[in-house]
């Protein structure tokens, strides 16, 4: 009985995962996204719950790192801590916008300040939204719906 019972819940994992699959928006295949956070649970975390809904992600550590890394590819849309070393998110926020890249990726804000000034500053360094942390999976597909649409 217990062999049946994990077969039951191996073929329920798999129709589960195949369902997922079957309803991810196909219009968004090839997106391209980059997570700057510089927590490395954050980061796992972040994995996890982009790749649950169906995107894979670049992580950069720091706000240098994200500038880097959007000057080498052609990220769609960014999701960039506010609070992290050697460039905060603010000032590689700027610097991405600034830079000569022909096409902008759509930066958004993520913190744990939910703060009115704090949304101020993310609006006014170019970013198109914010998403609080902690978020949720839901609140992560809505931002990306929002966004990719």
């Amino acid at each position: 009985p217990v062999q049946i019972n994990l077969i039951k819940k191996n073929h329920s994992n798999i129709l589960n995962t195949n369902i997922t699959n079957f309803e991810r928006n196909t219009t968004t295949e090839g997106l391209k996204i980059l997570v700057a956070e510089d927590n490395g649970m954050n980061q796992l975390l972040a994995k996890k719950m982009f790749a649950k809904i169906g995107y894979p992600i670049d992580i950069a550590n720091n706000g240098k790192e994200a500038f880097d890394k959007a000057r080498l590819h052609q990220y769609d849309i960014i999701f960039m801590d506010i609070h992290m070393p050697e460039m905060d998110g603010l000032e590689a926020a700027n610097a991405i916008l600034q830079s000569d890249m022909s096409i902008k990726p759509i930066i958004v804000a993520m913190t744990a300040n939910v703060i009115k000034e704090a949304e101020t500053e993310c609006l006014s360094a170019g970013m198109k939204d914010i998403i609080t942390k902690p978020f949720t999976i839901d609140q992560l597909r809505t931002i990306l719906e929002k966004w990719t649409s």
